[in-house]
């Protein structure tokens, strides 16, 4: 608070009229009273020779809130009254300070509050935009024709995998997540080069890999390795195609070309 409006605040609490006459106040920054660290004083220079007996001067330690304020009050000798009396003029600026303080206090736990509840609201609607975009990755997911599964790079666990890759496979759901990726190929060799290459690249794609199925057929596919972030952390995102058909497909039609040939 600035120097004007503590002014404004010890009159409206003692009176202009009782400080100009009863009680010389003094308020410091900090636990000495220094000249430099004085916050307010009810007299001036001038009006202190009318002089102030140093026998009933009161210094009061005020700490609020880890934050350590002074009180010097002092008496003038020429208007002395009782200091029985001059001690409950003494409590009631104390007190008063300190309900300043308290008033300091509410409004910075008042913006404070205002300040969370913002923070709250942003965080709420980012919740929300990530449930939102979660939704769509999980339909996208769940709904790709091609065989999808995410895997941690250092380990080759699997850790999700969609609905294609049971088809593709013949594995169910609950066995292909917590396998091993390499569990999967025919090569696996090759399959951790290409997991360590996408990894450092960002994307491998493989045009043609060997892998088998749950009862031991090897079958050819294409397979894309894309390194992600999701949830804070790198994981393998892998896309493959089941080249089965393609490829029988190419084989029938060559067999017909020579016999036609």
């Amino acid at each position: 608070y600035s120097p004007y409006r503590m002014n404004d605040l010890m009159e409206g609490i003692l009176g202009p009229h009782y400080l100009e006459k009863q009680l010389h106040v003094q308020v410091f920054d900090g636990e000495d009273p220094l000249p430099q660290s004085l916050l307010y004083e009810s007299h001036s220079a001038e009006e202190q020779r009318l002089g102030f007996d140093k026998l009933l001067t009161r210094q009061i330690p005020v700490d609020f809130n880890g934050h350590s304020w002074t009180l010097l009050l002092r008496h003038p000798t020429h208007e002395l009254v009782g200091w029985e009396f001059a001690s409950a003029w003494i409590v009631m600026v104390g007190g008063s300070f300190i309900t300043l303080l308290l008033f300091i206090m509410t409004r910075v736990l008042l913006n404070a509050n205002i300040t969370l509840q913002s923070e709250i609201e942003q965080r709420k609607q980012a919740d929300e935009a990530l449930q939102e975009n979660e939704e769509k990755y999980r339909t996208l997911f769940e709904n790709e024709g091609n065989g999808v599964f995410i895997f941690d790079p250092g380990t080759m666990i699997i850790s999700e995998a969609n609905p294609a890759m049971s088809e593709i496979y013949g594995y169910s759901y609950e066995e292909l997540v917590g396998m091993n990726c390499l569990e999967l190929s025919a090569e696996p060799e090759k399959s951790v080069k290409a997991a360590a290459d996408a990894n450092k690249s960002g994307r491998v794609n493989v045009k043609l890999r060997w892998h088998k199925k749950k009862d031991g057929t090897v079958f050819p596919l294409e397979i894309d390795i894309y390194s992600i972030v999701l949830s804070g952390k790198s994981v393998g995102f892998t896309v493959i195609e089941d080249l089965t058909e393609q490829i029988q497909a190419e084989e029938e039609k060559g067999k017909l070309e020579n016999r036609l040939g």
